[in-house]
């Protein structure tokens, strides 16, 4: 399946009105960008090792987060973990061990405490896929959107919807939304389903990281926060 036969469903669903494609794959992107968002998904962790914690680094020393972040989903130095704290309380917590802190506006972090000696940060986040475009209509639909192909038709079914209730809308167009949205919900469900078995394998059907259970630190004070 290439972004084409994507937009080819949309524009069957709508009744083969050619739609603008411009507009089309900016709806596609919007659509995709909102189910990521909202649901988070195991597949889109990535994990970037390129940045260093250095014997002389202070809670001021910041490091780029990745171009494609999202959302840090865990940071580790070396083998251990460490845990996120308010932007507001770096200062307080500046000596604090093993906390880092993320200052999204300028798209970087910080690690509060010190290290004894350099070594690697491994900062595990959940990315952003990129935009579509007319230009990736021949372009496998895995290589932009990293979900399964059989959830792909989620995002015609959505932008049908979207379409038939707010675009030249009739009494028509309006039923008409309601089964694109019944078939959007029925793809979804199942996208969270496989989204799901995907966190318990990753957890080996545990309650909590077993990372966190050998560190002994499952939680810790929220009044730090």
């Amino acid at each position: 399946m290439n972004i084409l036969d994507l937009y080819n469903q949309f524009d069957a669903l709508v009744g083969n009105e050619g739609y603008d494609k411009t507009h089309s794959y900016q709806l596609m992107t919007q659509v995709k960008n909102l189910l990521e968002v909202e649901l988070k998904m195991k597949i889109l962790e990535c994990v970037d090792t390129s940045k260093v914690a250095n014997v002389g680094d202070t809670y001021l020393t910041m490091k780029t987060l990745p171009t494609d972040w999202r959302q840090t989903v865990k940071i580790s130095v070396g083998k251990l973990p460490y845990y996120g704290v308010p932007f507001r309380r770096r200062e307080q917590l500046a000596s604090t061990p093993r906390r880092y802190y993320i200052d999204v506006k300028n798209k970087q972090y910080a690690l509060t405490g010190h290290v004894a000696s350099s070594q690697t940060i491994n900062h595990w986040y959940l990315c952003k896929t990129p935009d579509i475009t007319e230009a990736d209509e021949q372009t496998d639909s895995d290589d932009l959107i990293l979900w399964p192909a059989e959830f792909h038709p989620i995002l015609p079914y959505k932008m049908a919807e979207i379409y038939q209730s707010n675009i030249d809308a009739d009494a028509i167009a309006f039923r008409m939304s309601d089964g694109q949205r019944n078939q959007y919900e029925a793809l979804k469900d199942a996208l969270i389903a496989w989204d799901q078995d995907m966190k318990l394998q990753d957890m080996n059907y545990q309650g909590g990281y077993a990372d966190e259970y050998e560190d002994g630190e499952t939680s810790f004070d929220v009044g730090s926060m």
